[in-house]
């Protein structure tokens, strides 16, 4: 049996989530697991706070039929009965099926197989393989096992205003993908406290970013469209987040989705929590989509200050309940190999002992890196581990 995820839905009818100042408004038919979480306090990541099987391709061979070869078979003389008529003609069962059977069927066989045609202009980017649409969830999920991409996926049977997209691949970009994110953020002011949450003045820029690719988004939901303001691009040299003004009037023109290739002019750049951001943006530019989001595997690595906000896959056990940590959200120590990282939550029932998949960008507290569950798609939690 082949299980889907469903794109999330984040809090309960008549509740509301707050974000910066901002109420959102939640669909009761939420099944996704995650941080509903996005109130300031402690533990709190910032402003934001708020896969597959393969398969195997056969390729159809076009060879004509030939009266000898009929894929339709002649019927036998058989006597008729009073209830079967004896000038019935078998139907065609395809539209080049042998046309002996049928004098009536004008269907021509195909003369020649069909030959992609190669691009006029060949691809500037890298080609990877596309896997499948959407990746296959286990019958059975186990700890450990590989399925799970977070964001970077797409599902026929995702809402409309679902933001995932894309296919996950897990070496990174090359080096010489660089869409500019290093030198808007570049410009950024210095935060000399990364503990505080009083951030330096924004620095105005003009600065071209072109075919960034999307790889996070805050939550959508089906009153707000959380994925506008707040979402994470990277290229092959540097990732940064984009958090716009909450009243502003310079969001993307286009609904944003992961897997995307973006291009625009940052007109701000911020810090937050010692970690640079880009504030202010025009001139939006969808250049394509179903792109290959880039993640890094951190099986043995520790995640470090340095790696906010990267886009990171890895797969622990919760060993420790480290408490309440700001609105409903509680914070766990999450083991994974020889290290461990914060990771928040405001599911309730998480706990101690139990199997996380993480494959989302690193968040900040305190001037020390976590894993906050603000966006359902980000973790999977299997239940207890084995």
């Amino acid at each position: 049996m082949k299980l889907h995820r469903i794109a999330p839905l984040f809090c309960l009818v008549a509740a509301a989530c707050s974000d910066s100042g901002q109420t959102y408004f939640i669909n009761p038919d939420a099944v996704q697991i995650g941080d509903t979480s996005s109130e300031t306090g402690l533990q709190d990541t910032g402003d934001d706070a708020d896969t597959n099987s393969e398969t195997e391709d056969v390729e159809p061979t076009d060879t004509p039929l030939t009266d000898t070869e009929l894929t339709d078979t002649e019927p036998t003389d058989t006597q008729p009965t009073d209830t079967e008529p004896t000038d019935t003609l078998p139907t065609d069962a395809g539209e080049d099926a042998d046309r002996d059977a049928d004098p009536t069927d004008t269907n021509e066989p195909d003369a020649a197989p069909d030959v992609d045609e190669p691009d006029a202009d060949p691809d500037t980017e890298p080609d990877v393989d596309e896997p499948d649409a959407e990746p296959d969830t286990p019958a059975s999920r186990a700890c450990g096992d590989d399925w799970f991409s977070g964001q970077a996926y797409e599902s026929p049977d995702a809402p409309v205003w679902s933001a995932e997209g894309g296919f996950r691949i897990e070496a990174p970009y090359p080096r010489s993908y660089d869409s500019g994110i290093d030198s808007a953020i570049a410009s950024a002011p210095f935060d000399s406290d990364p503990t505080d949450d009083e951030s330096p003045f924004p620095v105005a820029i003009s600065t071209s970013v072109v075919q960034t690719t999307v790889f996070a988004t805050a939550p959508n939901t089906l009153a707000f469209s959380g994925a506008q303001r707040s979402f994470w691009i990277h290229d092959g040299v540097a990732s940064v987040q984009i958090f716009l003004d909450e009243f502003g009037d310079d969001w993307p023109t286009f609904a944003i989705q992961v897997g995307q290739h973006i291009s625009f002019t940052a007109t701000e750049v911020s810090s937050y929590r010692g970690v640079p951001q880009i504030s202010g943006a025009t001139d939006w530019s969808l250049e394509s989509a179903g792109n290959a989001v880039a993640f890094r595997s951190v099986d043995e690595a520790p995640i470090r200050f340095e790696d906010v906000p990267d886009n990171v896959r890895l797969t622990g056990t919760i060993v420790a309940d480290l408490g309440p940590c700001g609105g409903t959200s509680n914070c766990f120590e999450l083991a994974y190999g020889t290290q461990s990282v914060a990771f928040r939550t405001s599911l309730d029932r998480v706990q101690a002992g139990d199997c996380i998949a993480w494959a989302g960008p690193v968040g900040t507290f305190g001037g020390l890196p976590q894993l906050d569950g603000s966006n359902f798609n980000w973790f999977f939690d299997y239940g207890p581990a084995e």
